[in-house]
């Protein structure tokens, strides 16, 4: 009796037992949905925080980082999404990442870095799809990322491949004065081989047939004093363009050898082509010293009136008043010294040739306030205090 009372208590209990576990539930947690998209916006987000706080290797992780979720997203998005776009912007962000750090490299001595890090931006640039950028900014980004390789290779005395950057920039810019005379310089003052460098700008000039580079090719002759050469140069840059800047600039050439003949048919040429006033003005000025090294004093004042016609100037104007003074010719003597008065007070021989030509013309009024002006000057003080002594 007793052992059977106890085993009907153990199987009471044991149904209690089993009631009580068959209540418990067991949950099984599960793993959240990957979202690519939602992890690229932020991985996005923590690069440009990276870069504005110029952590430049952490901008790199985490915009690279960035174009791999959007890439792995792009199955699972709608057009709505520009995946594309968002990893162009990506790739861009990449490569101005990277150009900085090669500017900052550059700037602490690390060309080897540098030169790497511009590499890899240039790469990128002209991987683009062009979907957020055009191609003129394109070809702009890229340029310039060459001259800054170009300057960076020459800062570490890798002169040949600083050439080599500006034969890339000089193809899609033929005959850039700047990119030429870089390439000339490097092997001139750099590599000191003069015989090559005037090879690199006679062939480039030969075979581009370019009016600019036989101008840059005159120039460096003329300043290693070979004058025969640099006017066949010249000349021939003359032949190929006829504009207002080339007859300038071969004028020039002739007047620094003391052609003032050769000089002045340029100039007449340069203002046949009736270019703007200033630079019309400019030519007769020139043209006007020319006459006046010529000993021809009448084209002199005629050149010069034709120059301060177009654009006023004091020097000129001066001279012109002191020219027409010696010539006893008064009205133009004050025509011009009021001129140079009215553009600059301070000259004041201006006041003493108005004055004394208002006193050959018996206008004593006129003449005494110009030299009661200047009758202390240092210069011309004690010619006035004469001439107003002889007024009455």
């Amino acid at each position: 009796m007793f052992k059977l009372g106890y085993l009907s208590l153990i199987a009471v209990t044991m149904l209690i037992l089993i009631s009580a576990c068959s209540k418990t539930k067991v949950v099984v947690e599960q793993a959240p949905v990957r979202n690519p998209l939602a992890l690229a916006y932020e991985a996005s987000k923590k690069g440009a925080e990276s870069f504005a706080e110029k952590d430049y290797q952490g901008a790199l992780a985490r915009f690279s980082e960035a174009k791999a979720l959007f890439e792995e997203a792009k199955p699972t998005t709608t057009p709505a999404d520009s995946i594309d776009i968002n990893i162009e912007d990506m790739l861009l962000n990449i490569a101005r990442v990277n150009s900085d750090l090669a500017f900052i490299n550059s700037q602490q001595g690390m060309f080897t870095e540098a030169l790497a890090s511009y590499q890899t931006a240039v790469d990128i640039y002209a991987s683009l799809a062009l979907l957020t950028i055009s191609k003129e900014e394109q070809k702009k980004i890229i340029t310039d990322i060459y001259q800054n390789m170009a300057v960076t290779s020459q800062n570490a005395g890798r002169f040949e491949e600083a050439l080599s950057y500006y034969d890339l920039l000089l193809k899609s810019d033929p005959g850039n004065e700047d990119l030429l005379n870089a390439k000339y310089n490097i092997l001139n003052d750099n590599i000191k081989d003069e015989v090559r460098a005037f090879k690199v700008l006679k062939d480039y000039a030969d075979v581009s047939g370019d009016y600019k580079a036989f101008l840059i090719l005159g120039t460096r002759y003329r300043e290693k004093g070979n004058n025969p050469e640099a006017a066949a140069n010249f000349e021939r840059a003359l032949q190929l363009q006829k504009d207002p800047d080339v007859f300038s600039r071969v004028a020039d050439f002739y007047r620094s050898i003391n052609n003032w003949n050769r000089s002045t048919q340029l100039l007449e040429q340069l203002i046949a082509t009736k270019p703007d006033n200033a630079t019309t003005a400019s030519a007769y000025r020139i043209m006007g010293d020319n006459y006046r090294q010529l000993k021809n004093i009448a084209k002199m004042a005629e050149a010069w009136e034709k120059s301060v016609a177009l654009e006023r100037n004091a020097d000129i104007a001066l001279a012109l008043a002191n020219h027409f003074y010696q010539q006893k010719n008064y009205n133009k003597t004050i025509t011009y010294a009021t001129q140079v008065i009215y553009m600059d007070s301070s000259k004041t021989a201006a006041f003493l040739l108005r004055g004394d030509s208002y006193f050959k013309q018996k206008k004593n009024t006129e003449a005494k306030a110009d030299l009661q002006r200047i009758q202390n000057d240092a210069v011309h003080g004690t010619n006035a205090k004469k001439i107003l002594a002889a007024i009455k």
